[in-house]
């Protein structure tokens, strides 16, 4: 499948500073703490967003500026 193209200006998570690859395709977001999620057994465990590369918050900080 062919990454989508993004506007020139803006920074996809593969080229954001909070991005934390997984595989080739996805990844995990560092931007924020990592979110509450309840399991099947009520317990409780922290995971942080798993995002696409070509995916884009909008508060991404590029890796090539810093």
């Amino acid at each position: 499948m062919d990454k989508p193209s993004p506007p020139p200006d803006l920074v996809t998570c593969d080229e954001c500073l909070y991005y934390d690859a997984l595989t080739d395709e996805k990844g995990n977001c560092r931007r924020d703490a990592p979110r509450p999620t309840l399991l099947a057994n009520d317990r409780v465990t922290t995971k942080w967003p798993i995002v696409q590369v070509y995916d884009s918050c909008g508060d991404a900080r590029s890796i090539h500026n810093h």
